[in-house]
């Protein structure tokens, strides 16, 4: 009986090995995720204008939530940005300028940060200038333009893209202006003369 209940207890185990294998049970060593590679500078410069783009489009648009998200990681990759400089073997002189432009950068969102969350630091419009000019250093270096770099919705976002920024004024073209006077209404609205009469 003892061969019998030993038979059934190695079976039994057999059986619990094959269904765990099947279920892709496999050892905690080999479920961890694959290690990528670090960004590039060029790459990680263009994360960082569209991490300033986001928030600096969400204080102007007064969507804080937008701003909020962004602000908080930017840190995460201003982090990087020596180290990626120094494997990709920038000289001396632009180690140093990247180093600067960090610095400056963090400063500049920790001050935004904790005026956000209630403390005494700055506003975004009070540190623009700054988190600009830095960021500039860091995307000359990088051979990337700060004011053409797409936002997470995929548009073009440039520096001078709020109203105002570059003095000219941005006109929707809906296709329907025929040059003609077909809309009295329009034409009020626009300042132009009454064609009644």
């Amino acid at each position: 009986m003892n061969h019998k209940r030993n038979q059934t207890l190695f079976f039994g185990a057999l059986l619990i090995g094959c269904v765990m294998a099947n279920l892709g049970c496999e050892p905690a060593a080999s479920k961890a995720p694959p290690k990528e590679d670090p960004p590039s500078f060029t790459g990680l410069a263009t994360k960082l204008v569209e991490m300033r783009n986001r928030i600096r489009d969400g204080f102007a648009t007064g969507n804080i939530d937008a701003a909020h998200g962004p602000l908080h990681e930017v840190g995460h990759e201003l982090e990087k940005l020596e180290t990626i400089a120094k494997i990709e073997m920038l000289p001396a002189d632009k180690l140093e300028a990247v180093a600067k432009a960090k610095e400056e950068l963090f400063e500049a969102f920790n001050q935004v940060d904790l005026t956000l969350h209630g403390g005494e630091g700055k506003t975004y419009e009070e540190v623009a200038d700054t988190i600009d000019a830095a960021l500039k250093v860091i995307t000359d270096i990088a051979g990337i333009r700060n004011d053409e770099v797409p936002t997470s919705d995929g548009l073009q976002a440039k520096n001078d893209d709020l109203p105002g920024g570059d003095g000219t004024e941005v006109v929707e073209d809906t296709g329907d202006d025929d040059g003609g006077d077909d809309d009295a209404s329009s034409n009020d609205e626009e300042g132009g003369s009454d064609n009644s009469n």
